[in-house]
């Protein structure tokens, strides 16, 4: 999922996203079994009102979506007004829409547009491991009243040479283009794995590109497939020192069941101990249970 800003920094952001399903049996073949994309367009500065919305496949309810936030209640939005599929590659990348707006900010810091912060308008400390009280965001809003622009290491491609298939055709970006990877594969097999991944980076205006956040999160499921049997959080490159005491966070879903692991982790995996953005791709797990289903098909 790309995010955009053609008309300059303070104009509508564009958002492009683009996913894939593609199954590879045992004998190496593969087949894409399904696809999907969402085009939006979004006033962020104020309330990052949806002016304009498509996908396809399209779905009844879609431009319900335009005039509404995709902020705060955006997925509950989501599921009230469109008709959609759970678990569908298009609901995933609704689902994304929220935090791929908020990451795209990143942007903005990088033309000079920082936050500030103030008695008037304070910073609220202690919502995630990287916001924690004495930590270095904290420490550099006191100092200065902002956050501080987040530089992270290059960001090598996505792209495997010797495995064509391995990612859907990725475009090039514009400069100062925020962009989210994102990949979550099951290997079948007893047990079964899985093998998460995610990246948001930032290309700038020289046309380089740097992680902002990348986590990849591994593990198995139970003999029935219906659970978390292990897992394990492991940190890439991340904007702030403390962001990665966030990744033990991810073994407290070990016995949890993939039904309704997106509201357990939604509603407990909150405070320092916890990221936003791994939260995120713990959340997604709870498709594995499509992917499954793909398996058993073949």
């Amino acid at each position: 999922m790309a995010t955009h800003r053609p008309d300059g920094i303070a104009g509508p952001v564009i958002v492009t996203g683009r996913g894939r399903d593609l199954l590879t049996l045992a004998d190496g073949s593969a087949s894409v079994i399904a696809t999907a994309s969402v085009d939006v367009e979004v006033a962020y500065i104020g309330r990052r009102e949806i002016l304009s919305i498509s996908s396809s496949p399209d779905v009844p309810g879609l431009q319900g979506l335009v005039g509404t936030a995709a902020s705060s209640g955006f997925r509950r939005q989501v599921s009230g007004t469109v008709d959609i599929e759970p678990g569908s590659l298009l609901n995933l990348l609704l689902d994304d829409l929220p935090v791929a707006l908020l990451v795209s900010g990143v942007s903005m810091m990088f033309a000079g547009l920082r936050p500030m912060f103030s008695e008037a308008h304070p910073a609220h400390p202690d919502i995630c491991a990287g916001w924690q009280s004495g930590g270095s965001i904290m420490t550099e809003i006191a100092r200065t009243g902002s956050p501080g622009v987040p530089t992270g290491p290059d960001a090598p491609s996505v792209l495997v040479d010797d495995d064509p298939l391995a990612w859907h055709e990725l475009p090039d970006h514009d400069p100062n283009t925020v962009c989210r990877h994102r990949r979550l594969d099951l290997v079948a097999g007893s047990p079964a794995r899985f093998d998460c991944f995610f990246r948001d980076q930032h290309v700038s205006f020289g046309g380089r590109a740097t992680s902002v956040h990348e986590y990849t999160v591994r593990g198995a499921l139970s003999d029935d497939r219906s659970t978390i049997a292990s897992i394990e959080a492991v940190p890439g490159a991340l904007p702030w020192r403390e962001c990665d005491q966030a990744a033990p966070s991810a073994a407290r879903l070990i016995g949890r069941p993939l039904d309704g692991l997106r509201a357990e982790v939604a509603t407990s995996f909150t405070g320092i101990t916890t990221c936003t953005h791994l939260n995120d791709q713990l959340r997604s797990l709870a498709d594995l249970a499509v992917l499954d289903g793909a398996l058993e098909q073949a």
